[in-house]
């Protein structure tokens, strides 16, 4: 589960796709085919944030069709 690769990375960053727009220094990965986890890593405290799961869609506020 990618919860606990989270928790156990050295660098949560590096698991990640550095985000911009709306997710701004915010980093994303796929969960799913359409679905992706977003989190915020605060390297200072040494704590992931999760900030929204949901169909790719529903975060970018696009069709995920190309």
């Amino acid at each position: 589960m990618f919860i606990n690769e989270l928790k156990s990375a050295d660098d949560p960053r590096l698991l990640g796709e550095l985000k911009h727009g709306r997710f701004q220094n915010c980093f994303g990965i796929h969960i799913t085919k359409s679905h992706s986890l977003i989190y915020y890593v605060d390297v200072q405290k040494k704590i992931v944030f999760l900030i929204d799961l949901d169909d790719h869609k529903n975060l970018y506020g696009r069709d995920n069709r190309s």
